[in-house]
């Protein structure tokens, strides 16, 4: 798996987002979603920012359709909508969280700044 600012630096590159952890059991990681994968374009829409992938996301007859760019080869993947529990509690989605490593990249996340829009 590449480092996060790898990731992140060839996620601007391919103009896409940047997968920096994968939910296990998740559609995603079912798909073969994987961390350090640069989502590309959601049910054949663009996604060069979060906003594109919000407008994009969609379950189409309860499948979802994604592109990736790994290892300088682009993939299309199609996720199945998940009919398993979905976890509510903070107690099981911090299981989750440690249970996909995802604990150790939100450890790494660089602090960022916002301020209100005036």
């Amino acid at each position: 798996m590449l480092d996060r600012d790898t990731t992140e630096r060839l996620a601007e590159i391919y103009e896409g987002i940047p997968v920096l952890g994968v939910m296990p059991r998740s559609p995603a990681a079912r798909a073969g979603v994987q961390a350090g994968d640069i989502l590309l374009e959601v049910n054949g829409i663009r996604t060069t920012g979060v906003d594109a992938y919000l407008a994009a996301k969609g379950w189409r007859e309860g499948l979802m359709t994604v592109r990736v760019a790994r290892a300088g080869e682009e993939l299309e993947l199609t996720l199945a909508e998940s009919k398993d529990h979905i976890p509510s509690t903070p107690e099981e989605v911090a299981a989750l969280v440690a249970e996909s490593g995802a604990a150790g990249v939100i450890a790494q996340a660089k602090p960022r700044r916002f301020e209100a829009a005036n």
